[in-house]
């Protein structure tokens, strides 16, 4: 096994094998001529054990993540649906061309429509998908922070999105590979609830273009009771997904029976699914509850309060993102963090009172109605 030694180990064997090889050096004092030369050759020794062992740290990880052919993710831009509405007056079909540009309201995230929409005669309305124009997690935006028209589109009076904007993340860091790694070797027995909820969550709808529409981003694997009790229900598991924004769909449903089952490809491959053969797998959206937030906000004097009211928002989701599967909002956290937001100097969180606990542990708390009071 490969050891390094220490600058004042390595000083000591030169010294021994000095002293055993003749007998008439012998002032090894700190100072001395001899130890100096002896000291002076030790450190480059020592920075040669320093930078081998630093190759192989750096070797190491490459080589597996190489063999495994294990690459690092890339960053990934946020999507998500906005709704144009028909400015009053404009009547016949509107069209909404891709390439049409929308922000946050404080102009700092821009979103970019890849497919081109029409708002059909007689209709107000349409739902457009949108992605954002950079790459990672500040392209996530909560429900109602997309309402800016960039671009002029003839007819369009406003923009928003009922739902958050989800899905962005930043370049794989080291640690998070890592972490993620060791995650994929626990699956790689597969039919393990580690390996049910990995393949589960690499369930991923694009449209034509290859934009993400929509994925898994959390799973809760629960294997059933006998008729309520506490007996486990042999060779029956519940998979309960949830796409980040509201549930999950039928399709992203279908993908994740498809992906745990297996499947055929279109070459004709045949892809092994992830649950164990005999097995049941029953697939369930995660149904949000939601959490309506009221606060009265003192300013400092330092920000508008328009500008605060964006980021206030902005946290209040990322709140509620960070929250898991059957996991309760606690209140103190949520204070805190609409605190830490610049210009605040005091807030009055109103509602919720106290911490507040889903309904059951299949459901997931989300932001309701947000009202913000400044003064």
């Amino acid at each position: 096994m490969f050891q390094t030694k220490t600058f004042n180990s390595i000083v000591a064997s030169m010294i021994n094998r000095v002293t055993a090889a003749n007998s008439t050096l012998t002032d090894f004092n700190t100072g001395s001529v001899l130890r100096t030369l002896i000291e002076a050759i030790a450190a480059e020794i020592d920075e040669y054990y320093q930078v081998l062992l630093k190759g192989f740290y750096e070797a190491v990880p490459v080589a597996i993540y190489k063999t495994f052919s294990f690459g690092r993710l890339t960053a990934e831009s946020a999507s998500g649906y906005v709704t144009f509405t028909r400015e009053s007056g404009i009547t016949g079909d509107i069209t909404i061309p891709a390439g049409t540009r929308v922000s946050t309201t404080n102009g700092e995230v821009e979103y970019i429509v890849p497919n081109s929409y029409i708002i059909a005669s007689g209709s107000n309305t349409v739902e457009a998908l949108i992605t954002a124009e950079e790459a990672g997690a500040s392209g996530n935006c909560a429900a109602s922070g997309v309402d800016t028209l960039v671009s002029s589109v003839y007819g369009i009076a406003s923009v928003a999105n009922s739902a958050a904007i989800a899905g962005g993340r930043d370049e794989e860091t080291d640690a998070e590979r890592k972490l993620r790694f060791q995650q994929w070797l626990v699956t790689l027995a597969r039919s393990t609830k580690e390996a049910i909820e990995y393949g589960a969550k690499s369930a991923v709808l694009t449209d034509a273009l290859g934009n993400v529409t929509e994925q898994v981003t959390q799973v809760l694997i629960h294997e059933p009771y006998v008729d309520g009790s506490h007996v486990v229900t042999p060779g029956y598991i519940d998979v309960h997904i949830w796409n980040g924004v509201n549930g999950a769909s039928s399709s992203l449903q279908a993908e994740v029976h498809k992906i745990l089952y297996g499947y055929t490809d279109t070459s004709g491959a045949k892809v092994p699914g992830w649950k164990a053969a005999g097995v049941i797998a029953t697939i369930y959206e995660v149904v949000g509850e939601s959490t309506n937030v009221t606060a009265v906000i003192t300013l400092d004097g330092t920000r508008t309060d328009v500008d605060v009211n964006a980021d206030v928002e902005l946290v209040i989701g990322e709140v509620f993102g960070a929250l898991k599967i059957g996991e309760s909002l606690i209140w103190a956290k949520l204070l805190h963090a609409i605190l830490e937001v610049e210009g605040i100097a005091d807030i009055s969180l109103i509602d919720p009172e106290a911490n507040v606990d889903p309904s059951d542990g299949f459901r997931i708390l989300v932001p309701g109605a947000v009202s913000l009071w400044y003064i």
